[in-house]
């Protein structure tokens, strides 16, 4: 999307300011999130899709995954259960693989999660659930913009656990590691963007438009 890369850092600016906005009024420690159970989890996320789409398609559509074994708990796998996963499905390292939402290689659409029985559980099962939708209703999903309806729902999830009378301070935080995500993905990617539109705008890149040496450039090699 050469549009997006070339407008990315009026993007980006836009994205530091939400940023220092919201921050400032987010009250943040480091002690841990209050665990809940698994039971609550689930039925607040059901909750939730029934509150999104009233009409009970996209609760259905939960359901169904979760009687089909489609939604894989890595928390509860034993370590055998995982290499038997990886070898079956031919993930390179399943101890990389987080909350996530993958076709495999056999065509099956998959929610992963990793759950450590906190609130933050609720916004990443809401989260992968809509890249789930997603993929199963169009598998050309955009690349560029395919991020924003999670985050959008991922969000709404999070206002209605505080509407719901969760602790807000808790909230906060979760909220809080969502806006510290996107900042860390920004500066990781920088480079890469900057790569990208050099090779685009000349055709090649050398030592005259990269003042590295190629060390950035290697590393983003890497990186891909």
């Amino acid at each position: 999307d050469l549009f997006l890369a070339h407008n990315m850092n009026v993007l980006i600016n836009d994205i530091y300011k939400q940023f220092e906005n919201n921050i400032k009024d987010i009250t943040y420690d480091n002690s841990p999130l209050p665990n809940i159970s698994k039971e609550e989890i689930i039925k607040t996320v059901k909750e939730i899709l029934l509150k999104i789409e009233p009409t009970g398609k996209w609760l259905a559509i939960y359901e169904e995954a979760t009687e089909n074994n489609k939604i894989i708990y890595l928390n509860e796998l034993s370590t055998e259960e995982k290499n038997m996963m990886k070898k079956s499905y031919d993930l390179f390292d399943i101890t990389d693989i987080e909350n996530s939402c993958m076709i495999f290689p056999n065509g099956e659409i998959n929610i992963i999660l990793n759950y450590d029985n906190t609130i933050k559980d609720i916004s990443n099962t809401i989260h992968e659930f809509i890249h789930y939708i997603i993929k199963k209703n169009n598998n050309n999903e955009s690349i560029t913009l395919k991020e924003f309806p999670s985050i959008f729902y991922e969000m709404y999830a999070l206002n209605y656990l505080i509407d719901k009378g969760y602790n807000k301070k808790e909230v906060d935080k979760v909220i809080k590691s969502r806006l510290l995500n996107t900042i860390e993905c920004i500066l990781e990617t920088t480079d890469t963007r900057n790569y990208i539109l050099m090779f685009h705008n000349n055709g090649e890149i050398n030592n005259d438009l990269d003042s590295s040496n190629y060390s950035k450039c290697d590393n983003c090699i890497r990186d891909l």
